[in-house]
């Protein structure tokens, strides 16, 4: 086969539609059993965050003070304790009219019909006193974050799927599953990065279909999935900014809608931040300060960092950089690999001029699971490049290297998956 030189692959013969259903949902049930199994629990930041989708269901209101037996904020917004069985507060913060939850409301508004679900099967994050229920609040994020992770397992092997043969996307999947932070953080709690990257890996999806069948997104459903990913995570600015610049240059017939439905959105954000906040913006997307040290410290600890280092816990990034790099000029689509590499490199430097570079109470590296769908389609399109070129496979060196690389990483993340001790 000669080697593709242009952005567009030649034409994948279609992946049989029974298979196609089949295996990504094998592999979501798969990984959503490993994610419920493993006793690994992380409620830090998203404490509270499902006693807040319950106030709204149930009281249609976000104070949580004034329907629930809840302390006052012991510190100031977002502060860290020491320790991780440290008793504290840091989650919540005062509002007009009393204590709210202090993290991005977007995941606890997603999550609203979950746990009226669970509701009904007389799981609560109150207990009839109107206290709030350690227990409670943590089965529902465990439940929701392993159904969430394990559909987006499912996702992944979908996408790839789109350019890949069954057997690579399903190993893409899996690797995905088991060997990054979707295993260690993603599906250990409902951290803010759980419905984003659940979110992105649709806007991914999305992206690489309509270059696959030569067609324009969904224009409104773009622009919403990317708003929402804002209205759970601030950082998602990156891949907004990013996407809407790769929207306007290549479907600029429908921009004004993709605009106008994304000012919509904001409009309506801003509106509740009014309402709940008194401010234009919540207060934790107004925390970013750059650190003292500089970029380059910063650097060494969002990449090689022990405990934190992306490299460290996701050494398969190695390799997709390597597929990259190494067949460039037979990757396929390669606008979106341009626009998924250029995503990366914006969040390594936003994270790496953080002050708080390593991320608060976690294991691993969190802070990269913002990116990590990106990663992915990365990863996809590398191997299709392989597939373009004139042997057509990977050399067994390439593929012992790969492997070696993705078991690193399951060793790496797999401490999370089976101990909340991980955390401290």
């Amino acid at each position: 086969m000669a080697v593709v030189a242009s952005s567009r692959s030649a034409p994948i013969a279609p992946v049989q539609p029974s298979l196609a259903g089949r295996v990504p949902l094998l592999l979501m049930v798969a990984s959503l059993v490993a994610y419920l199994v493993a006793p690994g629990v992380q409620l830090s930041d998203s404490k509270y965050s499902m006693l807040l989708s319950e106030s709204i269901l149930l009281h249609h209101t976000t104070v949580l003070s004034a329907n629930y037996r809840i302390p006052k904020p012991a510190f100031g917004p977002g502060h860290y304790p020491i320790d991780v069985s440290e008793a504290n507060t840091y989650q919540l913060t005062e509002v007009p009219g009393g204590t709210t939850y202090f993290y991005p409301h977007g995941s606890s508004i997603l999550s609203i019909p979950f746990v009226a679900l669970m509701h009904l099967a007389g799981i609560s994050a109150s207990t009839p006193d109107q206290r709030w229920n350690l227990f409670g609040e943590i089965v529902l994020q465990k439940v929701l974050a392993a159904i969430l992770t394990a559909t987006l397992v499912a996702l992944i092997d979908a996408t790839a799927m789109l350019v890949l043969k069954p057997l690579e996307s399903a190993v893409v999947a899996i690797a995905a599953a088991f060997g990054s932070q979707l295993l260690s953080t993603a599906s250990r709690g409902m951290w803010s990065e759980t419905w984003q990257a659940f979110i992105l890996g649709w806007v991914v999806y999305l992206l690489l279909r309509s270059k696959v069948r030569d067609e324009a997104p969904q224009t409104v459903l773009m622009a919403s999935l990317l708003a929402w990913t804002y209205f759970v995570r601030p950082l998602s600015a990156i891949s907004i900014a990013a996407v809407t610049v790769y929207f306007f240059l290549n479907y600029r017939d429908r921009f004004t809608t993709y605009a106008i439905t994304g000012l919509v959105w904001l409009a309506a954000f801003i509106a509740y931040s009014l309402l709940v906040f008194d401010s234009y913006l919540p207060g934790y997307y107004l925390r970013y300060t750059p650190g003292g040290g500089g970029v380059l410290p910063g650097l060494r600890g969002v990449l090689i960092n022990p405990s934190r280092g992306l490299l460290v816990f996701v050494p398969a990034v190695l390799f997709i950089c390597y597929l990259v790099i190494r067949y460039w000029r037979s990757i396929p689509y390669r606008e979106l690999a341009i626009l998924a590499s250029t995503i990366i490199i914006l969040h390594t430097f936003a994270i790496a001029t953080y002050e708080e570079w390593w991320g608060g109470l976690c294991y691993g590296a969190r802070l990269y699971l913002d990116v990590l769908p990106w990663f992915v389609l990365l990863a996809i399109l590398g191997l299709a490049a392989v597939a373009n070129t004139r042997v057509g496979r990977l050399g067994r060196i390439e593929i012992a290297a790969a492997i070696l690389l993705v078991l690193i990483g399951v060793a790496a993340n797999a401490p999370a998956m089976m101990a909340h001790s991980a955390l401290r």
